[in-house]
């Protein structure tokens, strides 16, 4: 089991049936969630969402525990702004910018996925 849980940043707009303020899993699997659906590629096409102040506190836990063992990462949905931010602070000594951040639409609902090159490094 992972104690932690990779973060993938989608440039785009959060879709309608995932609630703001739940978590958003994506894996290459089925995943456990309260709304699942299927949907554009980002590390598969199996989307879940979890509601984290549901009042079943321990039953959420064991949803995002089983996720991340299915390996699953969370999903944010940020604005190209935001995507270059975030680059930026992560990437911060490899100067990345703006023109260097790639986007790949898939063919399902048009949201983006951010790739970023920086330097070479994939």
């Amino acid at each position: 089991m992972r104690d932690e849980t990779l973060v993938r940043y989608v440039i785009g707009e959060r879709p309608s049936n995932a609630p703001e303020g739940w978590t958003v899993w994506n894996a290459p699997r089925p995943l456990y969630g309260e709304i699942v659906w299927h949907g554009d590629f980002v590390k598969g096409c199996f989307y879940a969402a979890t509601n984290p102040d549901a009042a079943e506190y321990m039953d959420v836990r064991g949803q995002e525990i089983r996720n991340r063992d299915l390996d699953a990462c969370q999903i944010e949905w940020v604005t190209r702004d935001k995507a270059a931010q975030i680059a930026r602070e992560r990437y911060g000594t490899f100067r990345a910018d703006v023109t260097r951040l790639r986007t790949i639409r898939s063919h399902q609902n048009k949201c983006t996925s951010l790739l970023t090159y920086v330097n070479g490094i994939v």
